[in-house]
C-alpha cells in the first residue's frame, strides 16, 4: 500500500482493520491515556498516526463511543439483572444506566460503580415497599384480632349476664325469657 493511500485512510479504518478499535477507544476515552502514549501503542499495533489525527479521532468518535457503551451497558443490565426487580423498576434502572454511560465524560469504571449503586438503590426501594405492605397487612391482622377479642368479651359478658339471670330466683320465667330475647335478639 502506498504512503498516499495510508494518509487517506482514516485512523478509525486502520484501527478496525487491525481489529483494535474497541481497545484503542477504551485507552483513549476510558483510561484517558495521553496522546504520546497512544501513539506508542499504535506503533506496537503497526499503525502510524499523528497528534492531529488523534485529536480529530477523539473529536469525531468520542460521542459515538459513549453512545455504544451506553447501549452495551443497558443491554447487559437488562439481560443479566432483574430477577429480583419488578419490570418497571428494572427498565427505570436500565434507563438511568444508559444516561450515565452516554456521557463521554464518565469513565467506564464510574459507569459500573453507578450501575451497582442504581441497582442497590432500586432493591432497597423495592424492599421498602414490600416492608410497608407487610406492615400494612400486619396492622390489618392486628385490627382483626382486636375485633375478635371485643366480640369474645361481648359474648362472655352476655354469658355472665345469662348465668346471673338463670341464678336469680327473684325473676319470673317470663322476665327471664324477655331478657334472653332482648339479649340474644330472638
Amino acid at each position: 500500500m502506498s504512503t498516499a493511500a495510508v494518509i487517506n485512510e482514516s485512523l478509525a479504518e486502520r484501527l478496525n482493520k487491525a481489529e483494535v478499535y474497541d481497545e484503542f477507544c477504551a485507552l483513549m476515552f476510558d483510561q484517558r491515556m495521553h496522546y504520546d502514549e497512544l501513539l506508542k501503542q499504535l506503533e506496537k499495533w503497526g499503525i502510524s498516526s499523528s497528534l492531529g489525527a488523534l485529536s480529530r479521532f477523539k473529536g469525531s468518535h468520542r460521542g459515538h463511543w459513549a453512545l455504544e457503551r451506553a447501549k452495551r451497558e443497558e443491554k447487559e443490565f437488562l439481560s443479566s439483572h432483574g430477577a429480583e426487580l419488578d419490570e418497571t423498576t428494572r427498565k427505570l434502572v436500565a434507563m438511568r444506566i444508559f444516561q450515565d454511560a452516554a456521557s463521554p465524560e464518565t469513565s467506564t469504571k464510574d459507569v459500573l460503580r453507578m450501575r451497582d449503586q442504581e441497582l442497590q438503590m432500586a432493591k432497597l426501594k423495592q424492599d421498602a415497599v414490600k416492608l410497608e405492605q407487610a406492615e400494612r397487612k400486619l396492622s390489618q391482622a392486628q385490627e382483626l384480632i382486636d375485633l375478635q377479642k371485643r366480640r369474645i368479651e361481648a359474648l362472655e359478658a352476655r354469658e355472665n349476664e345469662t348465668k346471673e339471670d338463670l341464678g336469680n330466683n327473684t325473676l319470673t320465667e317470663e322476665e327471664r325469657a324477655a331478657r334472653m330475647r332482648a339479649r340474644f335478639g330472638v
